[in-house]
């Protein structure tokens, strides 16, 4: 294989500039098409639960007039992870599907929780995120309401004396994809790089002595004389 120096592969560039801009637009122009017209578009909705250990008042039992303590707000830190393992379980959303506004949706447990994502907003928070994708925007949103609202009465089964109270409602829902204007970026520049790579290895492989400088460069011998190319006409058309 012959060895390729950067100004070689710069060269090969300029020369097969063409090649590789038709074979990334090419690739662009299938992946735009693809995503815009035979991917279903998916969408997310997300709600939140204000979770505590009790000893913190929330929602409609909140006093303004109390403190919280350092004890309480430690509990309730600690407990948290606790309360996002609950709302992972399948026994969760067996509750959740015999909710009413479920039930209309003609949804299994199984599919819930294959279509929900529980998670705690940060180490340092007593929010839990939930995420819910579906293909339709509208199910989403029911599905994300119905499972912050849920929480509280269900965690109560598991914990007494625990806490959990919706702290977001989810109004709409936003779209996940497909990402067609990335994804036809990222087709193009993967065109390129492939591109780019084939024609190196073509280069790099390629045999061909293509004239006496590379005779001599590439086994050390001095070149006496140069047939000339009696086959290559002139712009008069005479042989030379």
């Amino acid at each position: 294989m012959n060895e390729i120096s950067i100004w070689q592969v710069l060269n090969i560039i300029v020369k097969r500039l063409w090649a590789i801009l038709l074979v990334s637009v090419i690739l662009a122009g299938a992946t735009y098409v693809y995503n815009a017209n035979f991917v279903t578009p998916t969408y997310a909705a997300k709600s939140a639960i204000l979770a505590t250990n009790g000893g913190i008042a929330t929602g409609n039992q909140q006093d303004t007039s109390s403190k919280i303590g350092s004890s309480d707000l430690a509990s309730s830190l600690s407990i948290v992870d606790t309360y996002v393992d609950i709302f992972k379980t399948y026994s969760f959303y067996e509750y959740i599907e015999e909710q009413p506004e479920i039930q209309r949706l003609n949804l299994s447990a199984r599919q819930l929780l294959s279509m929900t994502k529980v998670s705690r907003r940060s180490e340092e928070s007593l929010f839990i995120d939930v995420r819910v994708a579906n293909t339709d925007p509208k199910t989403a949103v029911i599905i994300a309401n119905c499972v912050a609202m849920s929480a509280p009465d269900y965690v109560n089964t598991k914990l007494p004396g625990a806490s959990a109270e919706p702290a977001d409602k989810c109004i709409s829902a936003y779209i996940t994809g497909p990402l067609t204007a990335r994804n036809t970026v990222l087709a193009f520049l993967f065109g390129a790089f492939v591109s780019i790579v084939f024609f190196i290895i073509l280069a790099a492989t390629d045999k061909t002595i293509k004239g006496e400088d590379e005779i001599t460069k590439r086994y050390n011998i001095t070149v006496l004389g140069v047939v000339p190319d009696f086959d290559t006409k002139t712009t008069k058309g005479a042989r030379r």
